[in-house]
């Protein structure tokens, strides 16, 4: 679980990462190279066999924010 720090609402981190792979994916279909829409497959297909640890650096890197405030 992850928590929006302004509105303290709470969301499934695995269920935020599958998310934000679906929009890169539909938003950059056609321009990502192979490897790169692969390696976000991977993510969204594994989204709920990270550790929180490992969760934190994937959001850190894909800068996913809370869907409602951007947090």
């Amino acid at each position: 679980m992850v928590k929006d720090t302004k509105t303290g609402v709470c969301y499934r981190a695995d269920k935020l990462l599958e998310e934000h792979v679906e929009k890169v994916l539909k938003k950059k279909a056609g321009k990502l190279k192979a490897e790169e829409e692969a390696r976000l497959k991977t993510l969204a297909v594994k989204a709920d066999t990270f550790t929180q640890e490992e969760l934190k650096t994937i959001f850190e890197e894909e800068k996913i924010l809370s869907p409602d405030t951007g947090n």
